[in-house]
């Protein structure tokens, strides 16, 4: 089992990785609770305020829970390494430098140095060891397979660079200065997950006389709560009840183990993410700081291209933006517009780690999102008649696709993908062990949640918001402490998908 911020098993392919306290750690708590009320005391000091999160932030970065060689110093049994906020020292500079560039009439150069260094050093850390490994089984080469540490939030950090020089030398947002630049892309907050926040987002806010008394506390206490119910809870019970014993063997299990195993983990990767990212935006709105949404309940999509409407809305338009467009989106003809979105969910599967799996990952969302321009253009999905039929069909090829994604996480690649999709076939000799009352129950309520009106969680908030503070304080008292109760039985063992990325 993924113990909290210890490098998890992973396939001899991929590099190690290193990281950081997670936001369900109980030293994060000790931490956040320090910095929050020195943050507020210097927020109407702009410079200290910023000097005083960059430094937090770096600490929080190169923070590992299980301690590690050369570190520092040493806090609440945790170490502090240098080389890893350093990584990211790198990156900040040179993004900040060509972002300079950008606003010149070399404006062409920025951008090629900047996916020239950004992309190069993703390739360095996640890629390096897979290609070389690729290369010598299919050559027989002997290219050495050296240790690659991998730093947490890499790939978060390098494409915010990356859209930074882009969007300057696109002349979107004119060049910022450089504590604010380096307080935009190490803000703790959204280092480890996002969302992925862009400059023109995050640095106006910077400049805005923040008042403690009007920070929406209870909307972000709401946003904690849930994200902890999610991620520590519902997403570690799913994982421990069905999808990592039939991802860890799916022949040992009869069929309907390894279906609901699959919609098992449709369940868990969402309260996984989505919990992870409510809590990053609470923390922010605590300190003052906006961040936008990354999910607004992806399961009741009516196509592939409304799923990526919805989930990870963050990285969607990164990919949209910068990615497809910057492929020459739907400008050179319907050919090369299939063609562009077919390769933006290959490389965007390919982004989320080095295996095969995450590659047929991104064909299957890429061919679906082909498929569906070539016989819809265009036009939005309507709901109405036949919406069932179409809801169906997107959650089932939603769900198809997780069975690669997660044989990709486990490290059992393309041979345990096959043996659970073959088990859903062939398996329905062997009787089901896992399946019982309970799974089914959870994973109804998560998938049923997703149809709840939008309007219903808003509502409830600003109620709440209007109660008298003795009543807001109780009912946040009582979310927040089950949750924390929850953390700390659970927390020291609740895995985070998206920690490897």
């Amino acid at each position: 089992m993924l113990r909290e911020c210890e490098p998890p098993i992973r396939p001899m392919t991929s590099p190690t990785i290193v990281g950081t306290v997670l936001f369900v750690a109980r030293e994060f708590a000790v931490f956040f609770l320090i910095v929050l009320p020195i943050a507020w005391l210097l927020r109407q000091r702009p410079v200290a305020w910023k000097m005083f999160m960059l430094a937090a932030s770096l600490f929080f970065y190169g923070w590992w829970r299980h301690g590690a060689n050369n570190a520092d110093w040493s806090f609440l049994g945790t170490s502090w390494v240098p080389r890893y906020a350093c990584y990211l020292l790198i990156f900040a500079l040179v993004n900040y430098l060509l972002g300079n560039l950008a606003h010149t009439a070399a404006a062409r150069l920025a951008v090629t140095s900047a996916c020239v260094f950004d992309l190069g050093a993703l390739f360095y850390f996640k890629y390096f060891v897979w290609t070389a490994s690729t290369l010598n089984s299919m050559f027989g080469t002997s290219l050495q397979l050296d240790t690659i540490i991998l730093p947490i939030g890499v790939s978060f950090i390098a494409f915010q660079g990356l859209g930074y020089v882009i969007d300057v030398s696109r002349g979107t947002t004119a060049p910022v200065d450089m504590l604010d630049f380096f307080t935009y892309l190490f803000f703790f907050p959204h280092v480890v997950a996002g969302p992925l926040v862009r400059v023109t987002e995050f640095v106006p806010q910077l400049h805005r006389r923040a008042d403690p008394r009007h920070v929406e506390a209870t909307r972000a206490f709401t946003l904690i709560a849930s994200g902890f119910v999610k991620k520590v809870i519902i997403s570690w019970l799913i994982a421990d009840w069905i999808v990592r014993p039939v991802f860890a063997n799916p022949k040992g299990y009869g069929a309907l183990d390894n279906i609901v195993a699959m919609y098992g983990f449709a369940v868990q990767i969402y309260c996984d993410f989505s919990g992870y990212t409510d809590i990053a935006i609470g923390l922010a709105l605590l300190l003052g700081i906006q961040f936008p949404q990354n999910f607004n309940r992806p399961y009741r999509a009516l196509s592939i291209q409304d799923f990526w409407r919805r989930w990870h809305m963050t990285l969607s338009r990164w990919l949209r933006d910068y990615l497809y467009i910057g492929l020459g989106g739907n400008r050179r003809g319907e050919r090369r517009m299939y063609v562009n979105l077919f390769l933006t969910m290959l490389i965007g599967g390919l982004w989320h780690g080095a295996d095969w799996t995450f590659v047929i990952w991104g064909a299957i969302h890429g061919g679906a999102l082909v498929i569906e321009r070539f016989l819809t253009g265009a036009r939005p999905v309507p709901a109405g008649p036949g919406a069932v039929v179409r809801w169906f069909i997107t959650f089932n090829v939603v769900c198809f696709g997780w069975v690669f994604f997660n044989a990709g996480l486990t490290g059992g690649g393309f041979t345990v993908a096959k043996d659970v999709l073959t088990q859903m076939v062939t398996g329905w000799g062997t009787p089901s062990t896992l399946v019982n009352g309970g799974v089914l129950l959870l994973i109804a309520v998560v998938l049923a949640s997703q149809f709840v009106p939008e309007g219903l969680g808003r509502r409830l908030v600003r109620d709440l918001s209007a109660a008298n503070p003795l009543t807001q304080t109780a009912l946040i008292g009582v979310g927040l402490g089950a949750t924390m109760i929850a953390c700390y039985h659970w927390g020291s063992t609740a895995d985070f998908i998206y920690f490897s990325f």
